[in-house]
């Protein structure tokens, strides 16, 4: 869960290492599969894809395809109470977000020799959204007191389409059979998004009957991105009991966004300069990096690593002419050490030091109107989170896993309500610290002769933040108590018949400012196999526990809200796999930029 410093991971961020048997067998394989689910709100989503591995001597292929047709309609209810002058007003929100995803990777390994493999990657991801529609109803009060004196509608039309093109390649030399190798990889991406908003705003009355239109514009919203990444790690393995990674990797990013808004006078959009904003950034970071790993005997074994980072990044709003240079040297430690005394214990504790950089979309400063009174904004000026992590572990006879965690956190930022007049903001800042403490208990049980395989965690914290923002002061300390129950019934063995069932719960916990009441989510599903065919049903949310019920407070604004997902739904999928299943497949390997990616995902 605490990766060594060979890992360039950001934040609190865990790795699964699976190593698969490469059994050398030529000819073709493949998968493809199809589902369809129906959300609560009736609608309905589909997907398909098909995945084709091929091998021929030295030569091996692989290519996925996929399309994903996916509908959503988000409800958000919001209530504002503005306190210097008894304002309020409520917003109740409710969107549709069709949307079509497609793309492909296609994959090739060559092997030079037995030592030396050659590979290659392009990975093609791209997604169109067209018409999405929001449709906000607002109520307002001169006096919370008194009775709504006006109603508005305001409607948000959107259309959306972005492409994202990576393209990898890899040279692995495996230096001899004990392990130790040489990995180069370089990787170019390229990302496109462009929104373009339409919105209008009404005042109605109580029949909702047009009393005349308040306000109407357009945006332009582009998000480009362009990246170069390149990671060179080196393994040396001394014995079976001392093994050295060291390596380097570096990435260079640029953006470019010209963000536009206008609004609509005399039968045309007119460029609001006040409001477009044009925004460059640029990002380069570079890391050295080694761990040297030791057992020392049959019941102790060690890590120690070391990240040194060099970062700049830079960022100019030519509109507004401001602008900013930073320039970070950052050292990372980790250590990390395990005993084992006897089979049945295994004791282990990690500490580490990393970085959370925010998404490059949370550094585009535009803001996006759900209401005249109520827009979100981004941050071109937000900081890197530091975050240093300290894990204690205990694993009793393979079955109870105990896990003691303390997190602090600085330069720690979220998505802060500000008020502004009678209108409200949400926007990204830098607010101060965050401290976790957490523990936690997980168990694997069988019940009835194995028949029932059950998956229990459980874990207990206090979470402390504390800080300010602007005009809010942040102090709040809180407990809170996650649930998660996973069971797996095996209903006939020998007709390949099983079923799930999955329950969690969140209890009710402070915010930074504000508190979350509890959510829960149970799940039901069934699957079945015949021969290379698996079909599988699943019914997520069943009682629709996983809407987000929050009041944030601070010294001007009351806010009240509920948020939901439209994560009821039934799911129905079906799978087929055929050629050889003992094929050799092209290796699985992590891309020099696989957290630059990370980032451009919104």
């Amino acid at each position: 869960t605490v990766p060594s410093s060979s890992y360039n991971v950001q934040g609190n961020t865990g790795v699964i290492n699976i190593v698969m048997k490469k059994d050398q067998v030529d000819g073709l394989n493949g998968s493809c599969r199809i589902s369809s689910s129906n959300a609560f709100y009736n609608m309905q989503s589909e997907s398909s894809n098909i995945n084709l591995n091929y091998r021929k001597n030295k030569l091996g292929l692989n290519a996925n395809v996929y399309a994903n047709n996916f509908n959503k309609k988000n409800v958000l209810d919001l209530g504002f109470l503005f306190k210097q002058n008894n304002y309020y007003q409520t917003t109740f929100t409710a969107d549709r977000q069709p949307q079509i995803f497609y793309g492909g990777t296609i994959g090739m390994d060559y092997d030079i020799n037995a030592r030396q493999t050659l590979g290659f990657k392009i990975d093609c991801a791209l997604s169109s959204q067209k018409k999405a529609r929001s449709v906000s109803l607002s109520r307002f009060k001169s006096d919370a007191n008194a009775s709504y004196d006006s109603i508005q509608q305001t409607q948000n039309i959107s259309d959306k389409n972005s492409s994202e093109v990576d393209f990898n390649a890899n040279y692995h030399y495996a230096i001899d059979s004990t392990g130790g190798f040489l990995n180069i990889d370089v990787d170019c991406l390229s990302y496109l998004n462009t929104q373009v908003n339409y919105n209008v705003t009404d005042l109605i009355d109580q029949n909702y009957n047009l009393i005349s239109e308040r306000q109407k514009f357009k945006q332009i919203v582009p998000q480009n991105i362009g990246s170069v990444s390149s990671k060179i790690q080196y393994q040396h393995v001394f014995n079976l009991k001392n093994t050295l990674n060291i390596g380097a990797d570096g990435s260079v990013t640029n953006t470019n966004n010209d963000t536009y808004f206008g609004n609509y006078i005399y039968g045309d959009y007119q460029r609001d300069s006040s409001k477009s904003f044009y925004y460059k950034y640029h990002e380069s970071i570079y890391s050295v990096f080694t761990t040297y790993n030791k057992t020392w005997n049959k019941k102790w074994q060690s890590s120690v690593g070391l990240r040194l980072e060099n970062a700049r990044n830079s960022g100019e709003v030519k509109t507004t002419q401001q602008s900013f240079a930073n320039i970070y040297l950052n050292l990372l430690p980790c250590f990390a050490i395990s005993f084992l005394p006897c089979e049945k214990h295994q004791f282990s504790y990690t500490i580490s030091n990393r970085l959370a950089r925010p998404a490059f979309w949370e550094l585009n400063p535009f803001r996006y109107y759900t209401t005249p009174n109520f827009y979100i904004e981004n941050n071109p000026f937000l900081q890197p989170q530091k975050l240093y992590i300290n894990e204690l572990s205990y694993t009793y006879n393979n079955n109870y896993t105990f896990l003691l965690d303390y997190t602090h956190t600085e330069n720690a930022y979220e998505q802060l309500s500000i008020a502004d007049n009678n209108s409200v903001k949400m926007v990204r800042l830098n607010y101060g610290t965050n401290e976790d403490v957490n523990a936690s208990i997980s168990k694997q049980q069988f019940f009835l002769n194995k028949l029932i395989q059950s998956n229990v965690s459980l874990i207990g914290g206090v979470t402390k933040y504390k800080g300010s923002a602007e005009y809010v002061l942040i102090d709040n300390t809180a407990p809170y108590l996650q649930i998660s129950i996973n069971n797996t019934v095996d209903i006939s063995a020998s007709k390949k018949w099983f079923g799930f069932l999955n329950v969690s719960y969140n209890s009710p916990t402070r915010l930074s400012y504000g508190y979350l009441k509890s959510t829960n989510n149970i799940s039901i599903g069934v699957k079945k196999r015949y021969k290379n065919w698996t079909a599988s049903l699943w019914v997520n949310d069943v009682l629709k526990g996983e809407q987000l019920r929050y009041v944030r407070e601070d010294s001007k604004v009351l806010l009240t809200g509920t948020t939901y997902y439209d994560t009821r739904n039934i799911f129905i999928s079906l799978s087929y796999k055929f050629g050889n299943q003992q094929l050799k497949t092209n290796r699985e390997r992590e891309t020099s930029n696989t957290e630059t990616k990370k980032r451009t995902q919104r």
